[in-house]
């Protein structure tokens, strides 16, 4: 008897809850063990904090997972506003550091107003806390456009993995309207797209899926990640107004993780 291919999955916390992740990856196990029996499936949950480091160290070492989950992460104007607001002390020190989370940060504590870039789950987080009445969702901002950022994950075969097409096999499964629907649904997620919509079940569901039309998917290029990286403390310089804390950073290089193919899983 041949040995059964393996594919390790490395998976984020896209549902919060972790043991509602737990069981839901762990059927998710199942399900597609049972529609392909010579392969042997084993998602790793993993933190996001570090994520990059992690995958890049893995990578580097041949030792990256087969499967990850890919997320993608303009101007002088947008700068200017952001410098305003942290001038005047709109924008909390904890967000020059925060990737976004609201848990035990300051709008989980009430100490700002509002959220700019939050999910549909934050919204039930800090409603669970507050309560329905104080929580309002509304639409992106407008200034000269309404625009609004979208988040789809994507699932994408490490280059290096030793098993491509049984790798393959696994996005092609997790990319079927059923599963894009049930995760959706567990990781409270909308749908990227139309043929596997995710119902919304409440009116804050119903809101996020209004502003949907407002969202501009993805990265704007290949290698804005990166970039990112490195202007991200070039940024905290200009607000904080610590001038020296840029160039420290700017010889610096990230390396990107060789990736064969991706496919949208949800948003």
């Amino acid at each position: 008897m041949s040995a059964k291919a393996v594919v390790t999955v490395w998976m984020y916390p896209v549902i919060s809850q972790e043991q509602a992740a737990t069981a839901y990856w762990t059927q998710i196990e199942k399900d597609f063990e049972a529609a392909n029996a010579a392969i042997d499936l084993r998602i790793e949950q993993q933190p996001w904090a570090n994520r990059d480091q992690k995958l890049a160290t893995a990578f580097s070492g041949g030792k990256g997972p087969d499967v990850l989950l890919l997320g993608p992460d303009q101007g002088v104007e947008a700068l200017t506003f952001l410098k305003t607001l942290y001038d005047a002390g709109a924008i909390p020190k904890s967000a020059l550091s925060n990737a976004n989370v609201v848990a035990d940060q300051a709008f989980r504590k009430q100490q700002v107003a509002m959220g700019f870039t939050n999910t549909l789950i934050d919204a039930k987080t800090v409603t669970a806390s507050w309560g329905a009445a104080n929580v309002i969702v509304g639409v992106p901002l407008e200034n000269k456009k309404r625009v609004g950022f979208g988040l789809p994950g994507g699932l994408a075969v490490n280059a290096g993995s030793k098993d491509v097409e049984a790798a393959g096999k696994f996005l092609t499964f997790m990319t079927q309207p059923k599963q894009v629907i049930s995760l959706g649904t567990a990781a409270n997620f909308l749908s990227p797209r139309t043929d596997a919509p995710v119902p919304a079940t409440d009116e804050q569901s119903k809101k996020f899926e209004e502003a949907l039309q407002y969202a501009y998917s993805g990265e704007v290029n290949p290698a804005a990640r990166q970039v990112m990286a490195l202007v991200a403390v070039e940024i905290q310089a200009v607000l904080t107004g610590d001038a020296a804390a840029g160039p420290r950073r700017r010889g610096q290089a990230v390396r990107r993780p060789a990736v064969q193919t991706a496919l949208t899983a949800c948003e």
